[in-house]
């Protein structure tokens, strides 16, 4: 860095900070854009999840509410004989409710009482293999009116665990989704929604249930117009885990907690264990980080069965716009850096180093000068602005106008005395240094040599010559010469002896 110019070092040292204020300006917008970012994100995706939750909600407490509203009349048919007008009875109730439900694909009346039983049916499609009686409709065109049909009682029905739990506690049930093949109609993954059926004694009778086929809510569930981000998508569990809708097939009936190994599964797995919502960061089954929103909703009426939601949104896709910032951030930050950078350097390089440059030739000729390796001084320094450099080029002039007034009058101090020095070595010394110097020195010389000059005038005389001429007469024994005008202590004495 000490070896680097100073225009190099200006420009290094503004960039350096503008780089610096820039960098802390992009992780403040940075910052506050993710923080915004993510709060919008949560929204996004709550409002998608609370959209989820009332699609199937409303799916399966309208089939909840149609069940519930024929067990009455059905209690009454059981409880009211059986004969073949009540069983047809009980099969256009069934049918009624499945046309008029448009989740349900499955729709049946099981009945258990002792009169329903073998030779009592009337219709052999609704005895079951162990003599017990099982009306089974289903409905072909579930969003359309029409389209029922009958079906051969299958005791697979009974198996469900929504059934078993219906029939042994009296009490409304709500399956957990599973793969079943009901009359031999192929593998469908649904549950079951069962409303049990008394006597006028309280006594389970039987029960009525619909089942509904998870593939007619999971296109709504999973339709793009739930969308928020690209990539997407929502994952319903049942209250035991099992995924009941998910956009990955083979996810579909396996377990949440079986199927997401990766440790930010647990949280929440613990949140649907607590009934709590809320936002998680969630990596899941295939390495993608995600951000997921959690929603557990009630399925039923007072049932106590809840359901979960995850609205989930891979992280790339909800920071893209985020990323899109950074880098059109970074690019204005590089751009911006570099007009700076370039803005300082001609700025610097016309209006500094320029005239910094003027100023240091100015000196190194005005100090040549003052070597004498040049016979002519520069001239004035025009200041370009009133500036620092401005006044300093005016400091500069000033300063070498009063060292050239300073060195012309040492000059001529110097050359008067040596114009006396010379008149003295012709034996005269009546002159004196009149000028003075702006060199103290030489001023003390000055002084010093008149002083000498007075002593040699006292002494000896000003006018050496005649002094000499008397000298020679006398030495000629000639003693009628005198020295004119005696002064000097010499020449009077000379005068006396003559």
């Amino acid at each position: 860095m000490s070896s680097l110019k100073l225009g190099t070092k200006i420009v290094l040292s503004i960039g350096s900070i503008v780089f610096i204020c820039m960098l802390g300006l992009l992780m403040i917008v940075v910052y506050n854009v993710d923080k915004e970012q993510t709060h919008i994100s949560e929204r996004l995706l709550s409002a998608v999840a609370d959209e989820s939750v009332e699609i199937i909600r409303n799916d399966i407490n309208s089939a909840y509410m149609t069940l519930a509203s024929i067990q009455a009349s059905l209690e009454d048919i059981v409880s009211s004989g059986n004969t073949k007008s009540h069983q047809d009875m009980l099969e256009s109730q069934l049918k009624a409710m499945i046309d008029g439900n448009i989740s349900g694909m499955y729709a049946y009346i099981y009945i258990k009482d002792s009169s329903y039983k073998n030779e009592n049916i009337i219709n052999p499609k609704n005895r079951l293999s162990n003599g017990e009686f099982m009306i089974l409709t289903h409905d072909k065109n579930p969003d359309k009116v029409g389209g029922i049909e009958m079906l051969s009682a299958d005791m697979a029905i009974l198996e469900f665990g929504s059934v078993k739990k219906a029939l042994a506690t009296g009490k409304p049930s709500i399956g957990e989704p599973r793969y079943v093949n009901i009359a031999k109609q192929g593998e469908r993954l649904g549950f079951a929604i069962n409303v049990p059926l008394k006597s006028k004694s309280g006594q389970i009778i039987g029960l009525t249930g619909v089942f509904i086929d998870l593939s007619t809510i999971s296109g709504a569930i999973l339709d793009d117009k739930l969308s928020a981000f690209q990539n997407d998508y929502r994952m319903v569990l049942s209250q035991d885990g099992t995924i009941a809708i998910h956009p990955d097939k083979t996810m579909l009936g396996n377990s949440f907690q079986d199927k997401s190994t990766h440790t930010s599964a647990n949280a929440i797995i613990e949140a649907i264990t607590k009934q709590e919502g809320g936002l998680f960061d969630y990596t899941t089954y295939k390495g993608i980080n995600t951000m997921a929103e959690l929603k557990v909703f009630e399925v039923g009426i007072n049932t106590g069965i809840f359901w979960s939601i995850l609205a989930v949104a891979p992280k790339d896709s909800v920071y893209a716009s985020l990323y899109r910032l950074e880098t059109v951030v970074i690019i204005s930050i590089c751009i911006s850096l570099l007009l700076i950078v370039l803005a300082i350097f001609l700025y610097i390089r016309i209006n500094v180093l320029s005239r910094i440059h003027n100023i240091s030739e100015h000196l190194f000729a005005f100090f040549a000068c003052l070597r004498h390796e040049t016979d002519r001084c520069p001239a004035p320094l025009k200041p370009k602005a009133n500036d620092e450099l401005g006044a300093m080029a005016i400091a500069i002039n000033k300063g070498i106008e009063n060292v050239q007034n300073s060195l012309e009058q040492d000059s001529a101090l110097v050359s008067e005395s040596l114009d006396v020095i010379n008149h003295t070595r012709e034996g005269y010394a009546d002159k004196r240094i009149t000028l003075s110097g702006s060199n103290p020195q030489l001023n003390t010389l000055k002084d010093s040599v008149n002083q000498l000059l007075d002593l040699l005038s006292s002494a000896v005389g000003n006018d050496l010559p005649e002094l000499n001429r008397v000298f020679d007469s006398f030495v000629k024994l000639d003693f009628s010469t005198e020295v004119k005008d005696a002064k000097g202590r010499v020449e009077v004495v000379a005068n006396m002896l003559g």
